[in-house]
Parts: C-alpha cells; sequence; structure tokens
C-alpha cells in the first residue's frame, strides 16, 4: 500500500497512524495535521468497512473477524467499539464514515491543521444541541413549575 512518508521511518509511521486511528475511534473527534489526517481517514475507513461485514456474520466467522479486526487495531477496547457500536451505527452508510474540517493553521510553522469526526457523532451532537426541552425546577412546596425559555 502506498502512503504518505510524513518524514519518519516505516515502523514510526505506522505506529503513529495507528495510534491516531485508535484515538479517532476511542475519542469520535481528533485534531491533526492535513497529510496524517488524510491517512488516518483511510485506515479508520477501512477498520469500520471491515467491522460492518464481521458484525453482519455468524459465530464462529464473526469471532475470528473480531480476532483480525484486534490484531488490525492492537486494542481491545477500540475493537470492541468498532464492532458494537460503530459498525451498527454506520450500517446505512458505505463508505466516508470519517468527515474532516480545516481548522486554523498551527502558530509555530504554520501547518495545515485538519479536525477528524466520526460522521454519525456529528449528527448526534447536533441533534443534542438543538434539542430544546424545557426544563422543570421544583419549588419549596414541591409543586412543578415550568422554566420559561427565551
Amino acid at each position: 500500500m502506498i502512503t504518505r512518508k510524513l518524514g519518519r521511518t516505516k515502523k514510526h509511521r505506522e505506529a503513529m497512524l495507528k495510534n491516531l486511528s485508535r484515538s479517532l475511534v476511542l475519542d469520535e473527534k481528533v485534531v491533526t495535521t492535513e497529510p496524517r489526517a488524510k491517512e488516518v481517514r483511510r485506515i479508520v475507513d477501512r477498520w469500520v468497512s471491515y467491522a460492518r461485514k464481521v458484525a453482519s456474520t455468524k459465530d464462529m466467522a464473526k469471532l475470528s473477524g473480531y480476532r483480525k479486526l484486534l490484531v488490525d487495531v492492537g486494542d481491545r477496547v477500540a475493537a470492541l467499539k468498532l464492532m458494537n457500536d460503530l459498525a451498527i451505527r454506520s450500517a446505512t452508510r458505505i463508505s466516508g464514515f470519517v468527515t474532516s474540517a480545516r481548522i486554523v493553521s498551527r502558530l509555530g510553522d504554520a501547518a495545515p491543521r485538519m479536525q477528524l469526526r466520526m460522521i454519525d457523532a456529528a449528527k448526534t451532537a447536533k441533534t443534542e444541541k438543538t434539542d430544546k426541552t424545557p426544563v422543570k425546577s421544583r419549588s419549596q412546596d414541591d409543586s412543578v413549575t415550568p422554566v420559561p425559555t427565551h
């Protein structure tokens, strides 16, 4: 597989990209430089696609698929999140599980930075933000009074 060199040796580059990808899976949001972000997006898309494929199989194939994913990801918690959470949330998508947005350049060297986010995490954050239900509070006499919304 042809990848960007990113100014590092092969082992260092693979470890760095694997750690960034793992962080994206676990935290569902990460900020990094643009070339790293483009590589991490490729890796996480492959992981989620494989997790979707494995999640739709039967018992023994699911176990062997989980073990292969565990070898690729290198972290049990991240592999379980891929199979049990991200694969189910992105069942309707074919690809493009990670979205990226350019943000302000780094101050020290003006390197272009990007924020990577899991696509379904962006949807859930948006729906939580727009959900404005009035909050009810209890007064001293235990009667329920609605709090006025502005």
